[in-house]
């Protein structure tokens, strides 16, 4: 799921500019609209409007929003990650901000940072928690930071997933747009019913759908993209994508084989199969499927017809790691050695294979040499605590024949 996230925000709207170390020369009207910020301020405050910090739950505020038929801005954050924390500091203490959001809007705050006082008994937390998660379930809210925008009757106006990548000024002109009904999901789906052969109008209600992570919708708008002849490139950008968060987030590698499969074995395209190659590996590697990960390496040394002995080592640490398949591991692994006899890392793990097979004389040899071999201390502690672990076993093999057998 981590990666079908960061596929989505990566189609969210550019990251904030940095900031120049030397600050400006303040203008006369500068100074005019921070006069007229904090006159309003001083008004909202008069009035009982003002509401930052932001003290009410998402529910408290969706509360006051059915009395006062205001809508709801909810802020789905995590105060101790880093995207929440900047989108706190930068957007939220903006003060054009808080006077837009306090003229226009209940404001909520689901903060799942949020510590509670030692004397919150077990049911209040119990129903503290769901209160937290009633936003992220009800709906369907996939990543935060979120904003999301609610009517008085519950209904989602719409939401801005990763609003920490805003500035300031683009937050309150995107919550405006969709205050307004323009640019939001309904709008786009909207367009796209009405004439579903425009290309344009169902690339942009995809990428809203992506935005929103509301997966089931962009899986199947990718595989009707995927089968349009009379756009190739897109329809070929699709199939991988069809294919990729199939398979981190349903765990279906077959899809990314077979767009593999598909792909010429010439020119950029022979660079992108070894690519997939590779990630068909990692995916195997996370789940421990030997089997299937000694297949992925033996593909990748066919399809390019080089035996990398990094990779040849790496295929020997997964094989001693994952499976039992110790005697092909130490071929491997010496034949990486045979490339790069002076490796550390080679002779680690080297070691570590002699080490399953209870050889632990050898084990213990290539770990010193490993060892005099490395110039990080970083390195060299972490070689002198394994190769301490195996003289510890060979001396428990010594003292107790039954380790050996």
């Amino acid at each position: 799921m981590r990666i079908f996230l960061i596929l989505l925000s990566l189609v969210i709207t550019a990251s904030l500019s940095a900031q120049h170390k030397a600050q400006p020369k303040v203008k006369k009207s500068e100074t005019a609209y921070f006069d007229s910020l904090q006159t309003k301020i001083a008004l909202l405050k008069k009035e009982g409007k003002w509401q930052f910090p932001v003290k009410k739950m998402w529910d408290e505020a969706l509360a006051a929003s059915q009395r006062s038929h205001k809508p709801t801005i909810a802020f789905n954050v995590d105060y101790v990650d880093s995207a929440s924390i900047g989108f706190r500091d930068r957007t939220l203490t903006n003060l054009a901000v808080q006077v837009f959001l306090c003229e226009n809007f209940e404001i909520g705050v689901n903060d799942f940072s949020t510590d509670p006082p030692p004397t919150v008994g077990f049911d209040s937390l119990r129903k503290l928690g769901l209160r937290f998660d009633g936003l992220e379930k009800g709906y369907a809210i996939a990543m935060r930071p979120t904003a999301i925008l609610i009517r008085p009757d519950s209904a989602e106006i719409e939401r801005i997933p990763l609003p920490n990548l805003l500035t300031a000024k683009e937050f309150i002109a995107v919550v405006t747009d969709y205050l307004h009904g323009k640019n939001t999901v309904q709008a786009l789906r909207q367009a796209f019913w009405r004439d579903t052969t425009s290309f344009d109008a169902r690339k942009r209600y995809l990428n809203r759908l992506t935005e929103r992570s509301d997966y089931d919708s962009v899986v199947y708008q990718l595989g009707v993209i995927a089968t349009l002849n009379n756009h190739p490139d897109d329809a070929r950008d699709a199939a991988k994508q069809y294919a990729y968060l199939r398979m981190n987030v349903e765990g279906k590698a077959e899809l990314v084989k077979a767009w593999l499969y598909r792909l010429p074995k010439h020119g950029d395209d022979s660079l992108e199969a070894l690519q997939g190659l590779r990630d068909l590996l990692e995916f195997y590697q996370q789940r421990k499927k030997a089997d299937s990960i000694a297949r992925i390496y033996d593909q990748i040394f066919a399809y390019t017809g080089v035996r990398d002995p990094d990779l040849v080592n790496n295929y020997a640490w997964d094989l001693v790691t994952y499976s039992k398949n110790w005697e092909r591991a130490l071929v491997l692994s010496n034949e990486a050695l045979a490339a790069k006899p002076q490796n550390q890392d080679y002779l680690d793990t080297r070691a570590q294979v002699y080490y399953a097979l209870k050889r632990y004389d050898e084990a213990i040899a290539d770990e010193e040499k490993a060892m005099k071999l490395a110039h990080k201390q970083e390195d060299k502690d972490f070689f002198q605590e394994r190769l301490d672990y195996y003289k510890k076993e060979l001396l428990k093999s010594q003292t107790d024949p039954a380790t050996t057998k």
